[in-house]
């Protein structure tokens, strides 16, 4: 007779250390920004050693990796956030992420007027629009540059430049 041997069985372990994942990245900027006047400037405070770390956001802006700063520019008005995380090299560990947050104002149309002639010496009055504040200038001869409607009084041509701003400064 011929006897069937019993089941074959190997056994194997594996052993799980489990490691402190990168803490989320403190971050730190302006909170709000006008469009196309100046870039936002996002910084990331204490990197981790032996960490990269890595950026994204909400508008599919394109970062370098690792760059700290990040600088964005070419914004389009509404609420943006960007995102960054650690990734820790040696324990191949991705951190919690960390959210910023910003608001992208759109810029104030200024208005200066159309073009004009006035007679020599005689008074004439500057009528701005699109903002809150205004500020003309040159300012000689101007009664206040600094308001919407302002008269004065010069005896060569003069361009004047209008600037605004509006409620978000």
């Amino acid at each position: 007779t011929y006897t069937t041997p019993g089941p074959c069985t190997a056994t194997s372990s594996t052993q799980l250390t489990f490691v402190q994942s990168p803490v989320a990245p403190a971050m730190n900027g302006p909170t709000s920004v006008c469009e196309d006047q100046q870039p936002l400037v996002i910084n990331v405070s204490n990197t981790p050693f032996g960490c990269l770390l890595f950026w994204d956001a909400t508008d599919n802006f394109s970062f370098p990796q690792s760059s700290n700063p990040i600088i964005l520019s070419g914004l389009n008005p509404g609420l943006d956030t960007v995102y960054a995380i650690f990734f820790d090299i040696a324990t191949q560990c991705i951190g919690v992420p960390a959210y910023f947050s910003f608001y992208v104002y759109q810029s104030p149309t200024a208005y200066a007027g159309s073009d004009t002639m006035v007679c020599k010496d005689f008074t004439f009055t500057l009528s701005g629009s699109g903002g809150v504040n205004y500020l003309w200038s040159p300012a000689a001869g101007l009664e206040n540059p600094s308001l919407q409607f302002t008269n004065g009084a010069v005896s060569t041509t003069t361009t004047y430049q209008l600037l605004v701003t509006d409620q978000n400064g």
